[in-house]
């Protein structure tokens, strides 16, 4: 039985180097921000309530594949939405009518993927707020047609 080989598609092409940017992108972003602002916030919280702070290699390596992972997963929340809308799962029009709950959805993601302070909270789930919101603007400028 001969299969036609498969055709070009740039759409697939551009969806996997965005999966992987973005994944670059969310590792850096852990890697060079959030992971050493945590860990300063949490010693210098344990120190003002007198306490020491004694990392063991497990938990300590746990946290940080822990972090690096939620930021690389939280960063394809462009591709998630945009691929949302171009196959038809959801309208421009429901996702901003849903939008509070999203919002409300990655907060609580980044309750459970973080550390359990405020700041850390908001340090992991604005990225993903953001990128959303981004998502719904590059949607608006590049189809027109989903109005």
């Amino acid at each position: 039985m001969n299969l036609p080989p498969p055709k070009f598609s740039f759409t697939f092409l551009l969806t996997i180097c965005s999966i992987t940017i973005l994944g670059a992108a969310g590792l850096f972003y852990s890697w060079n921000f959030l992971t050493p602002m945590i860990l300063q916030y949490l010693t210098d919280d344990a120190q003002n309530a007198g306490l020491t702070t004694e990392w063991r290699l497990a938990g300590y390596v746990g946290f940080i594949v822990n972090l690096a992972l939620a930021c690389v997963v939280g960063f394809q929340a462009p591709v998630v939405t945009i691929l949302t809308l171009r196959f038809g799962i959801a309208t421009r029009q429901q996702i901003t009518q849903y939008r509070k709950h999203i919002w409300f959805t990655a907060f609580v993601l980044g309750a459970f993927l973080s550390p359990p302070d405020p700041l850390s909270l908001f340090l992991v789930a604005m990225p993903v707020v953001i990128l959303f919101e981004l998502a719904i603007i590059i949607d608006r400028l590049t189809n027109i047609s989903n109005a």
